[in-house]
C-alpha cells in the first residue's frame, strides 16, 4: 500500500465534504495546488476519475462515491485515534457540524449557543438549518437534532426538549376585530395564515387531533410563508390565525400578545432529540458539544 494513501483519502473526503478544492484547502490549511495534486495522484493510482470538474462545482463520480463510502469509517477511525491520543491538557478544538430544522434551532439551540461559544472558544460550530431529513453520516455531520420519531436506526439519541404541540393562535387585535373561532367548522370564516414546506415546496395542511385521530383541514390562505418565524410575526401583527409550537410560544412569553385557539384539537409532536453515530462521540470536540447541550437542557422551555 502507498504510504500516502491516508493523506490522499483524507483530502478526497474533505473535498467531498467542502464542495470544492479551494474550500477543502482552507479547511486543511494547505494550498489548493497541493490538494489538487493529491487528488490527481490518487486518480492516477486508481486508474479512474473520482471527481467530475465542472465550471460551477465538483461532483463525485460513481467510483468516487463508492470509494468515499467504503473508506468513510476507516478515515473516521484514524481521526478518532489521533484525537483520543492527544493530551488531556489540550482543550477541545476544531469544527463540529450540526444539522437541524429551523424550529429546533430556536427552541433548543438559540438560548444556549452563545454561552457555548464563550466556554469553548476553540470549537467552531457549523449549524446547517435544513427542514429535510439529512443522513448525518453521508453528509459529514457530527450531530443532528430532529423529532424523536424521525431518527435513523443505529444512532445514539438523547432527549433535548419536552414533547410539544402545534398550536393555533390569534393576536388580541385580531380577536377584537373578527372574534375567535369556537369550532373547527368556524375556521373557514376566519383568515388563516398558510405555511409552505421549504424543502418540498408544497403547502403544509392544517392538521388537527379530532377524536384521537389526526385529520387535515382544508383552508384558503391570503398569506403563505415558508418561514415559521415570519409566519409568527404575521400572527402577532393581527393578520390571521396561524400555527406556532407551544414551546416556542412559552419561550417568547407571548401570553400577553396572543390568544390560543381550539386548544383541545392541537396536534402533538414528540420531543427534539440530539443524535449521532456512535463513533462520533469519541472525538473530544464532539463530546464537548454533547455534554454541554445535555447539561443545559434545564434552560429550554418546559423541560
Amino acid at each position: 500500500m502507498q504510504k500516502n494513501y491516508y493523506q490522499q483519502l483524507l483530502f478526497l473526503h474533505t473535498i467531498a465534504q467542502s464542495g470544492s478544492i479551494s474550500a477543502a484547502a482552507k479547511k486543511l490549511e494547505i494550498s489548493a495546488a497541493a490538494v489538487s495534486k493529491s487528488l490527481q495522484t490518487l486518480e492516477q493510482e486508481m486508474g479512474l476519475p473520482l471527481i467530475l470538474r465542472t465550471t460551477r462545482k465538483l461532483v463525485l463520480t460513481e467510483a468516487g462515491e463508492k470509494l468515499i463510502q467504503q473508506t468513510k469509517e476507516a478515515v473516521y477511525a484514524i481521526e478518532d485515534a489521533f484525537e483520543s491520543l492527544s493530551s488531556d491538557a489540550n482543550p477541545p478544538s476544531g469544527t463540529v457540524k450540526i444539522t437541524l430544522p429551523q424550529v429546533a434551532f430556536y427552541i433548543a439551540i438559540q438560548p444556549i449557543y452563545a454561552q457555548f461559544c464563550q466556554q469553548y472558544p476553540n470549537i467552531q460550530l457549523e449549524l446547517s438549518i435544513n427542514n429535510a431529513m439529512v443522513d448525518i453520516v453521508d453528509h459529514y455531520f457530527d450531530l443532528g437534532i430532529r423529532f424523536g420519531h424521525s431518527i435513523e436506526e443505529g444512532m445514539i439519541a438523547h432527549q433535548l426538549t419536552a414533547p410539544m404541540r402545534e398550536g393555533l393562535f390569534v393576536s388580541k387585535e385580531y380577536a377584537q376585530k373578527y372574534g375567535v373561532p369556537q369550532s373547527i367548522a368556524d375556521l373557514k370564516n376566519h383568515r388563516f395564515i398558510g405555511h409552505r414546506f421549504m424543502t418540498h415546496n408544497r403547502l403544509n395542511p392544517l392538521t388537527l387531533n379530532i377524536d384521537g385521530e389526526e385529520r387535515q383541514i382544508a383552508l384558503e390562505s391570503q398569506l403563505i410563508f415558508n418561514d415559521t418565524e415570519i409566519m409568527m410575526d404575521a400572527i402577532i401583527q393581527g393578520m390571521g390565525i396561524g400555527r406556532i409550537f407551544d414551546l416556542r410560544y412559552q419561550q417568547l412569553n407571548l401570553q400577553q400578545e396572543l390568544i390560543p385557539v381550539l386548544e383541545p384539537y392541537w396536534r402533538s409532536f414528540p420531543a427534539f432529540y440530539l443524535y449521532y453515530f456512535p463513533k462520533h462521540q469519541q472525538l473530544k470536540r464532539v463530546k464537548a458539544v454533547i455534554e454541554f447541550l445535555l447539561g443545559e437542557r434545564s434552560k429550554l422551555a418546559k423541560w
